[in-house]
């Protein structure tokens, strides 16, 4: 019969192994959901050079046309969810709308005032937060109080920030 340090052992080795697993299972998600829209990108623009990047990256996608570049920085959300641009060059994606206040703690986007300043005097530039696959709708605050919508033909400190669902449409019209 097992003694309790061997039950012990066994339940933690189980856990560290189901972590590792679902670790490893959400890379992979990743990689495809970028490699996806990467296939995309490259129906629309079959000539364009696109290169993919790790998700810790400041930016996920990088598509060069002729002498004009995209950067696509992308974005994890889901359809209940809002993204946030609560400055100029901080973002946050609020997971529960309903119960959003003052004091709710926000989860900042990573990198996103590095990229909001990513060679952003060119006009051979774009620059995309692609919001993935989709969110309830994208804000921006004009000040404490005060909010807009974005829509996708918004250009924002020479960002556009568009769901995937979006995408398509939004590429077509470029």
């Amino acid at each position: 019969m097992l003694e309790f340090l061997d039950i012990l052992l066994i339940s933690v080795a189980i856990f560290i192994v189901l972590v590792f697993a679902i670790n490893v299972l959400i890379k992979i998600r990743y990689v495809n959901n970028i490699k996806s829209v990467g296939e995309m990108l490259k129906n629309f623009f079959p000539s364009a050079d696109i290169k993919l990047f790790e998700k810790d990256m400041l930016y996920q996608i990088e598509m060069t046309e002729g002498d004009h570049k995209t950067y696509f920085k992308v974005v994890f959300s889901q359809s209940n969810y809002e993204f946030i641009i609560t400055n100029t060059d901080k973002w946050t994606v609020n997971t529960n709308p309903k119960q959003w206040t003052k004091k709710t703690q926000p989860i900042f986007v990573e990198n996103s005032e590095k990229f909001t300043n990513l060679l952003s005097t060119s006009d051979k530039v774009s620059k995309i937060v692609l919001i993935y696959p989709t969110c309830k709708k994208v804000i921006r605050y004009l000040n404490e109080s005060d909010t807009v919508i974005i829509k996708p033909e918004d250009n924002y400190k020479g960002i556009s920030f568009i769901r995937y669902d979006e995408l398509e449409e939004f590429l077509l019209k470029r």
